[in-house]
């Protein structure tokens, strides 16, 4: 696989941002948290980016979409503008290295549900250093602010990620179909 971006490979990164923010825009009718966090599904187009097109492109779809993210929230970054990378351009980002695990098996569901399973891993891990480094001061008072970090992305990163994981298996045999065209 050449790694140059062609028309075709630029359309199909671009298709599927569109398709992220059109499932973002459906989702954000859900509650938010407080700074922000909500359960989704907005990362599925970007974990099928990563399984078609391989990890780098994943990766970069991923923080490209971490910027479109930034912008569907309103430029949100609840006072701490270091947030823009922790929680959306790296975020975003590190789960289209989702994309690595997927190139093991590609033909495998449990792979490709393991691939999900770590590019949500590695987004809930830059939610959590931000609530560790950057949001502490909303921990409740006599809460570290690690276990703070912890329950509040947990609360919506695992569902997320469980869904995710429930639509990938259940639309592998599709997705296999897509990637073989």
């Amino acid at each position: 696989m050449t790694h140059t971006l062609s028309t075709k490979r630029i359309a199909f990164i671009g298709v599927s941002l569109a398709l992220a923010a059109a499932i973002e825009v459906v989702f954000m009718f859900l509650p938010s948290l407080p700074q922000g966090g909500r359960i989704s599904l907005s990362l599925i187009p970007i974990f099928i980016l990563a399984y078609k097109e391989g990890p780098w492109i994943g990766i970069l779809g991923g923080t490209l979409f971490g910027f479109i993210n930034l912008m569907l929230s309103g430029f949100q970054l609840y006072g701490v503008w270091q947030s823009l990378f922790l929680d959306y351009l790296l975020a975003f980002g590190l789960a289209g290295a989702a994309g690595f695990v997927f190139k093991l098996a590609p033909d495998n569901r449990w792979v490709f549900m393991s691939g999900i399973f770590l590019g949500s891993f590695l987004r809930f891990f830059m939610h959590y250093l931000s609530g560790v480094l950057l949001f502490g001061a909303f921990a409740p008072e006599g809460t570290p602010a690690a276990l703070y970090s912890l329950l509040y992305n947990g609360s919506y990163m695992l569902p997320s990620a469980g869904l995710m994981m429930l639509v990938g298996v259940l639309f592998f045999s599709r997705l296999k179909a897509f990637s073989d065209a």
